[in-house]
């Protein structure tokens, strides 16, 4: 394992990690801590590990490229410590907003809606845990009439992908929030057994 905390000491992670795990809500708390580390300097390559080279767990706040920013602050979202949190970059391997742009290489699905008609839809996250499983991840705070068809077509859409390869294998999450206020899992292991239907 290699660790690089570069302005930051562990008892300031402690800190902060504590700190944010008292913000219930999932945007605000990823908005808090994306907000202490804005301003780390990128830096390309940070990471252990090749087709050659046996991987190794790396964190390294002195400088992040945006992949590697993006998994600490997931796995900092779901820390309440320094230790939960390196327990948590080994629990994800890659994490990715799924952007609605239609110029991005987003992943759209279609659906039918309540009102009958074909509708698009986006899921939220992608959570790559290990080199074949992928989690998509849908998070809702207050739900609405298509919410429940759009997961069903997400399901959907797994198993059909999952049933025309076997390279990777895609998972569906759903989480509501006030479930996710209920139990505030403390890793992605413990979001896959409390939401992994």
């Amino acid at each position: 394992m290699h660790i690089t905390l570069g302005n930051w000491t562990q008892d300031k992670l402690d800190n902060l990690l504590h700190q944010s795990a008292g913000i219930k809500d999932i945007g605000a708390r990823i908005d808090f801590l994306s907000g202490h580390f804005r301003n780390i300097d990128y830096k390309e390559s940070t990471l252990t590990g090749s087709a050659d080279i046996p991987e190794v767990l790396t964190v390294n706040l002195s400088g992040v490229d945006c992949f590697t920013y993006l998994d600490y602050i997931e796995a900092m979202r779901l820390s309440g410590s320094f230790s939960e949190f390196i327990e948590n970059c080994e629990n994800v391997i890659s994490f990715s907003k799924n952007f609605q742009n239609k110029e991005a290489s987003a992943l759209r699905i279609e659906y039918k809606n309540s009102e009958g008609f074909i509708a698009t839809y986006y899921p939220d996250f992608f959570v790559k845990t290990d080199e074949r499983t992928v989690y998509i991840v849908e998070t809702k705070g207050r739900e609405e009439e298509d919410d429940k068809l759009k997961f069903e077509r997400l399901q959907k859409w797994c198993k059909d992908v999952n049933n025309r390869q076997s390279k990777m294998e895609y998972r569906a999450l759903y989480i509501k929030q006030e479930e996710w206020e209920k139990y505030t899992p403390k890793s992605f292991d413990e979001v896959v057994r409390l939401f992994g239907k």
